[in-house]
Protein backbone atom coordinates (compact mmCIF):
# COMPACT_ATOMS: atom_id res chain seq x y z
CA UNK A 1 0.00 0.00 0.00
CA UNK A 2 0.95 3.23 -0.99
CA UNK A 3 1.13 6.09 1.58
CA UNK A 4 2.43 9.02 0.11
CA UNK A 5 0.31 11.88 -1.76
CA UNK A 6 1.91 14.22 -4.25
CA UNK A 7 2.12 17.67 -3.44
CA UNK A 8 2.61 19.99 -6.34
CA UNK A 9 4.13 23.40 -6.14
CA UNK A 10 4.48 25.86 -9.02
CA UNK A 11 7.69 28.25 -8.45
CA UNK A 12 9.29 30.76 -10.76
CA UNK A 13 11.64 29.47 -13.57
CA UNK A 14 14.76 30.88 -12.46
CA UNK A 15 13.73 29.50 -8.57
CA UNK A 16 13.16 26.37 -10.56
CA UNK A 17 16.69 26.61 -12.09
CA UNK A 18 18.70 27.88 -8.38
CA UNK A 19 16.37 24.79 -6.42
CA UNK A 20 17.36 22.01 -9.20
CA UNK A 21 20.78 23.15 -9.01
CA UNK A 22 21.35 23.26 -5.00
CA UNK A 23 19.89 20.00 -5.21
CA UNK A 24 22.11 18.63 -7.79
CA UNK A 25 25.49 20.05 -5.72
CA UNK A 26 23.97 17.99 -2.66
CA UNK A 27 22.92 14.66 -5.04
CA UNK A 28 19.66 14.59 -4.21
CA UNK A 29 16.61 14.82 -6.45
CA UNK A 30 14.52 18.03 -6.11
CA UNK A 31 12.02 15.39 -4.14
CA UNK A 32 14.12 13.99 -1.72
CA UNK A 33 15.49 17.62 -1.01
CA UNK A 34 11.95 18.96 -0.15
CA UNK A 35 10.81 16.62 1.89
CA UNK A 36 14.27 17.24 4.29
CA UNK A 37 13.30 20.98 4.43
CA UNK A 38 9.48 19.77 4.46
CA UNK A 39 10.86 17.98 8.06
CA UNK A 40 13.22 20.06 9.09
CA UNK A 41 10.89 22.94 9.19
CA UNK A 42 8.10 20.28 11.17
CA UNK A 43 10.89 19.83 13.76
CA UNK A 44 12.00 23.22 14.40
CA UNK A 45 8.55 24.83 14.77
CA UNK A 46 6.72 21.55 16.43
CA UNK A 47 9.40 21.23 19.37
CA UNK A 48 6.76 19.91 22.03
CA UNK A 49 6.91 23.36 23.99
CA UNK A 50 4.59 25.96 24.17
CA UNK A 51 5.14 29.16 25.76
CA UNK A 52 2.78 31.60 27.54
CA UNK A 53 2.99 35.07 28.46
CA UNK A 54 1.98 36.08 31.34
CA UNK A 55 1.11 39.80 31.91
CA UNK A 56 0.06 40.03 35.48
CA UNK A 57 3.34 39.37 36.84
CA UNK A 58 5.41 41.08 34.62
CA UNK A 59 9.27 39.65 35.01
CA UNK A 60 11.43 42.84 35.50
CA UNK A 61 14.78 40.83 35.77
CA UNK A 62 17.32 40.81 33.32
CA UNK A 63 19.88 38.05 32.10
CA UNK A 64 22.68 39.16 29.70
CA UNK A 65 23.36 37.20 26.67
CA UNK A 66 26.85 37.26 24.63
CA UNK A 67 26.41 36.83 20.72
CA UNK A 68 29.23 36.81 18.64
CA UNK A 69 28.65 37.58 14.60
CA UNK A 70 30.62 38.48 11.84
CA UNK A 71 31.53 42.47 11.37
CA UNK A 72 29.33 42.55 8.42
CA UNK A 73 26.77 41.01 10.20
CA UNK A 74 26.75 43.51 13.02
CA UNK A 75 27.14 46.05 10.55
CA UNK A 76 23.61 44.59 8.60
CA UNK A 77 22.14 44.60 11.67
CA UNK A 78 23.32 47.99 13.18
CA UNK A 79 21.54 49.38 10.17
CA UNK A 80 18.16 47.52 10.56
CA UNK A 81 17.53 48.78 14.14
CA UNK A 82 18.51 52.06 12.85
CA UNK A 83 15.88 51.99 10.16
CA UNK A 84 13.22 50.54 13.16
CA UNK A 85 14.37 53.60 15.32
CA UNK A 86 15.44 51.44 18.44
CA UNK A 87 18.67 49.83 19.42
CA UNK A 88 20.17 46.99 18.26
CA UNK A 89 19.47 45.05 21.75
CA UNK A 90 16.02 46.42 21.88
CA UNK A 91 15.66 45.01 18.23
CA UNK A 92 17.03 41.66 19.00
CA UNK A 93 15.24 41.60 22.26
CA UNK A 94 12.37 41.71 19.80
CA UNK A 95 13.37 39.54 17.67
CA UNK A 96 13.39 36.53 20.24
CA UNK A 97 10.13 37.53 21.60
CA UNK A 98 8.50 37.79 18.09
CA UNK A 99 9.93 33.63 17.69
CA UNK A 100 9.05 32.76 21.41
CA UNK A 101 5.27 34.44 21.46
CA UNK A 102 4.61 34.25 17.24
CA UNK A 103 3.09 38.05 18.13
CA UNK A 104 4.45 41.42 16.69
CA UNK A 105 6.64 43.45 18.21
CA UNK A 106 5.58 46.82 17.95
CA UNK A 107 8.53 49.49 17.64
CA UNK A 108 7.77 53.23 18.59
CA UNK A 109 6.64 54.15 14.73
CA UNK A 110 4.18 51.50 14.96
CA UNK A 111 3.00 52.13 18.10
CA UNK A 112 2.61 55.68 17.38
CA UNK A 113 0.57 54.20 13.94
CA UNK A 114 -1.66 52.57 16.11
CA UNK A 115 -2.35 55.00 18.78
CA UNK A 116 -3.28 57.58 16.36
CA UNK A 117 -5.96 54.70 15.14
CA UNK A 118 -7.54 54.21 18.50
CA UNK A 119 -7.60 57.88 18.16
CA UNK A 120 -9.82 57.90 14.58
CA UNK A 121 -12.16 55.22 16.11
CA UNK A 122 -12.54 57.20 19.09
CA UNK A 123 -14.28 59.55 16.59
CA UNK A 124 -15.93 57.59 14.50
CA UNK A 125 -17.87 55.88 17.46
CA UNK A 126 -18.52 59.44 18.41
CA UNK A 127 -20.03 59.84 14.99
CA UNK A 128 -22.22 56.53 15.27
CA UNK A 129 -23.06 57.77 18.61
CA UNK A 130 -24.71 60.85 16.88
CA UNK A 131 -26.17 59.29 13.98
CA UNK A 132 -28.02 56.87 16.70
CA UNK A 133 -29.16 59.89 18.67
CA UNK A 134 -31.06 61.21 15.53
CA UNK A 135 -32.92 58.17 14.67
CA UNK A 136 -33.80 57.80 18.05
CA UNK A 137 -35.00 61.34 18.13
CA UNK A 138 -37.15 60.33 14.61
CA UNK A 139 -35.41 63.45 13.44
CA UNK A 140 -34.44 62.42 9.52
CA UNK A 141 -33.11 66.31 8.92
CA UNK A 142 -29.77 65.81 8.71
CA UNK A 143 -28.08 63.81 4.94
CA UNK A 144 -27.25 60.19 7.28
CA UNK A 145 -26.16 58.62 4.27
CA UNK A 146 -23.68 60.69 3.44
CA UNK A 147 -22.51 61.21 7.17
CA UNK A 148 -22.60 57.02 6.97
CA UNK A 149 -20.83 57.15 3.68
CA UNK A 150 -17.58 59.36 5.10
CA UNK A 151 -18.13 56.56 8.22
CA UNK A 152 -17.25 53.99 5.99
CA UNK A 153 -14.55 55.34 4.02
CA UNK A 154 -12.87 56.54 7.64
CA UNK A 155 -13.40 53.03 8.77
CA UNK A 156 -11.62 51.47 5.17
CA UNK A 157 -8.71 53.46 5.70
CA UNK A 158 -8.47 52.51 9.23
CA UNK A 159 -8.50 48.80 9.10
CA UNK A 160 -5.92 49.28 5.81
CA UNK A 161 -3.47 51.24 7.98
CA UNK A 162 -3.90 48.93 11.02
CA UNK A 163 -3.10 46.08 8.66
CA UNK A 164 -0.29 47.71 7.21
CA UNK A 165 0.83 47.79 10.70
CA UNK A 166 0.37 44.40 11.66
CA UNK A 167 1.95 43.48 7.94
CA UNK A 168 5.21 45.29 8.57
CA UNK A 169 5.91 44.23 11.96
CA UNK A 170 5.74 40.82 11.14
CA UNK A 171 7.34 41.25 7.59
CA UNK A 172 9.98 42.71 9.70
CA UNK A 173 11.70 39.31 10.47
CA UNK A 174 11.22 37.46 7.60
CA UNK A 175 14.23 36.74 5.71
CA UNK A 176 14.63 36.65 2.41
CA UNK A 177 17.12 34.87 -0.14
CA UNK A 178 19.09 35.78 -2.78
Amino acid sequence: MNDKSVVSLRLPSDLKHQWALHCRSKGQSPSEALRSVIRHLLKSLDDGHEFDVVRQEPDETRVRVEIRMTASEREAVDRIAARAGTSVNKWMTDLVRAYITHKPQLGMHELQVVGESNNQLRAIGRNLNQIALVLNRGDQAGDLSATVAKLVNEINQHTERVHFVIRSNLERWRITWR
